[in-house]
Formats: C-alpha cells, structure tokens, sequence
C-alpha cells in the first residue's frame, strides 16, 4: 500500500490529485505518462488507496480503516491491478471469462471486475501499469469500459510511451505527466536504501536520467558490468570490431539457460543501450541517427516479446546501435 507522502517529489501531479480529492471531483480516468522509475505506479497506487479509504486524512489514506487494512493485505475486494509482465497486454486480460480460454489467470478480467458492485462502500479501482503493451484488439475491446466505466469507479492506466498509444484511449483520459527525479533525490534514496558510497551513489545519479528505478536497477552488479561493456561500444568503430561486441553482449544471453530470465537480461541490455544513446546525443550524436536507432531498440523489444531469440534481436540492436555511432555533429 502506497501513501501520497511516500510518493517522491512530483508536487505538480499531486497538487492537481489533492485539489481533485479535495472538491470530490476525481476524472473516472487518469493517464499518469511519463519515464520509467519515476513514481508512476506508486502515484497511482497512492491515489487508489486515497480514492477506496473510509476515513482519508485529508489528502492521504487513513492507513487504519478496513480498506486499507484490506489493501495492505493484497485482499481488496474493489481492487485490481494487472501485473507487470512481459509482453503484450491481450485481450484475455479484458474480456469476460470464457469468452477467450481464459479461465485460468490469476486476476480476473477487467471487464468481469468493473461491472461489480463494490464490496466495500466506495467505489472500485482498477490500475493497468504500462498500458502502452496493450494490443489493438485488447484496446478495442477496452474502450467501451473507457468510454462508460460503472459509477462508483475509477481506472489509471501507467505509460512510459503514450505516442504508442491509440488515440482513443488517450482522449478519454485525465493526462499527468510526471518529472524526472532530482540528481539529489536519487543520491539520497540510494545512499540510505542501497548503502552506496557517496562516489558510487553520485554516479548512478548521473547515468540515471532522473530515474530512480533505473538507479537502483543500476546498482546490482551484473548490471553495472553490462553498462560497463555497453560503454566501451565507442571503442569499437570498425564493422569487424562492432561485431566483436556483440558477440560478447550475445554470448552473456548463451550462457543463461532459462528462457524468461535470458529474455529479462536482453530487455535490460536493450534498456542500457537505449540510455547510452541518450547519453551520446547530449554530446553531440547526430540527432537524425539516434532517433533512429532508439526506434530500432523499441522495436527489438516488441520482437523480443514475440518470443524471437533473444541472442538475435539483441545482437541486431548492438549492431544499429555501433551503426548510429559512426556520425556525429
């Protein structure tokens, strides 16, 4: 369970949600946007825990009442939160039972769970994280719900990508962008969360972005020697030395046995390859050239979701990656 005052910097987004709370005038949907570890999910989680409390405390959740003792449980009865998987969100996870075989998930569909009254006196909520994985037949099959949700009812979706998104769902929705975190943020969290030195905490910072995800992501160490290695890809200029790289980064994926983890490892290569180019356009990599291969890496990541070997997507998105480097400006 995740309280407002939990919620890192971000004051603009929770100013807007405290203001709304306020006057009881919440928008059935919201669309928090906005880069990966910034808060998105845990806003969102804060805001549900708000909207689903019998006894909120002014902007924020009791923490004490039945629904939130309920939420803290993960037993909520009005409360649903699809989870962060790989791949495409399909239309499985919408439609009602027995309509597509899927009998079997977890968490029931969100349109088996929007229609039902709620159990517990305020309404219902139902978060969908990274919604730009959504299909197009899952987001047809979704926009009714969108459109026309139950009263009593309240629907936020996550995204780190909204162009991805079809327009349908982003009209229908309350946008909130959120920022990147402070440099000092990330130094702090990570100095008293992660126990990192003040040298190691301080540069994290720096290759995080403003992402606080990305930093504590970047603090384990195979991670770190896999930034390490896709740093060096600036000493590989020639064609046969750009292929010498990929084939170290591909053999890492050889060598792990279990598929979901190899392809976990190649989405985080991909993920590195991506802030590396960011890096490089603020020093002056040609923008035409990066905007391309950042395209190429999105799209290894669809391809990686469609089950394609993770050792050839990942060794084709070095190769477009050492490709945008030749030209600078």
């Amino acid at each position: 369970m995740r309280f407002f005052k939990d919620i890192l910097e971000q004051e603009r987004a929770k100013s807007e949600l405290y203001v709304s709370l306020a006057h009881n005038r919440l928008n059935h949907a919201y669309l928090f946007c906005g880069d990966k570890g910034i808060g998105k999910l845990s806003l969102a989680q804060a805001l549900a825990a708000r909207f689903l409390c019998q006894n909120p405390q002014d902007s924020d959740a009791c923490g004490n009442c039945r629904s939130c003792k309920l939420l803290q449980s993960g037993n909520h009865p009005d409360y649903l939160e699809l989870p962060r998987e790989p791949g495409e969100l399909r239309i499985r996870r919408f439609t009602p039972r027995n309509s597509t075989g899927n009998e079997d998930i977890e968490h029931p569909p969100v349109l088996d769970f929007m229609r039902l009254k709620p159990l517990n006196g305020n309404g219902r909520v139902c978060i969908i994280p990274d919604v730009e994985r959504i299909n197009t037949e899952a987001a047809n099959a979704f926009l009714k719900t969108l459109e026309e949700p139950p009263p009593q009812s309240l629907i936020i979706l996550t995204c780190s990508a909204p162009d991805r998104l079809l327009a349908t769902i982003t009209s229908r929705c309350r946008i909130i962008g959120l920022s990147h975190l402070s440099r000092e943020t990330i130094i702090s969290y990570l100095r008293l969360y992660d126990n990192l030195t003040s040298e190691d905490a301080e540069q994290l910072a720096e290759l995080a972005e403003g992402s606080l995800g990305t930093a504590h992501e970047l603090s384990s160490t195979d991670t770190l020697k896999n930034w390490q290695d896709i740093c060096e890809i600036s000493e590989y200029c020639s064609p046969a030395e750009a292929i010498q790289f990929a084939r170290i980064i591909t053999q890492k994926l050889k060598d792990c046995k279990d598929t979901a983890t190899k392809r976990n490892m190649a989405l985080k290569i991909l993920d590195l390859l991506a802030m590396y180019i960011r890096r490089e356009m603020r020093c002056g990599l040609s923008p035409l050239n990066s905007y391309s291969a950042l395209e190429n890496l999105w799209e290894a990541g669809d391809t990686l979701n469609a089950n394609v070997r993770p050792e050839i997507v990942t060794l084709n998105a070095v190769a477009s990656t050492v490709t945008a480097l030749h030209t600078r400006i």
